[in-house]
């Protein structure tokens, strides 16, 4: 038999089996945990079991292991979710203001403030931005 495992579909070409550089698990060597760090992944790693259920093949279980290694050893910044919140809340504005056919709030005020600063005046007066319903 060629050496493609389906009977109709033709063989790959060399250049397709061909790989693009080597696969390398991570360029730093392998970091021990401590023994807080490993109960800290113990506990990531059976919270993200627990939402895959039933379905959790090896190669996700290994995800989710280096995921929670990661997670372990260098947890999430405090502030990250609020973070994630305000660009969402920039990036919708952003979006009323092009729907709308007006400029966005940031850019108003970084022309009024050059405008200011070519007039010699060093700070910006209190302005009431636009607000978009």
């Amino acid at each position: 038999m060629s050496a493609s495992a389906h009977p109709t579909r033709k063989p790959a070409s060399a250049k397709a089996q061909a790989r693009i550089g080597v696969l390398k698990a991570a360029k730093n060597p392998p970091v021990e945990l401590t023994w807080e760090q490993q109960k800290v992944a113990d506990q990531w790693y059976w919270k993200f079991c627990q939402r895959w259920g039933n379905d959790l093949p090896q190669w996700r279980a290994n995800i989710l292991k280096g995921v929670a290694r990661r997670l372990a050893v260098k947890p999430v910044p405090v502030g990250f979710g609020r973070s994630l919140f305000n660009h969402r809340g920039a990036n919708t504005l952003a979006r009323r203001c092009r729907a709308q056919g007006v400029q966005h709030p940031r850019i108003v005020a970084m022309w009024r403030g050059r405008e200011w600063k070519q007039a010699g005046r060093p700070k910006l007066p209190a302005c009431q931005l636009p607000v978009l319903a």
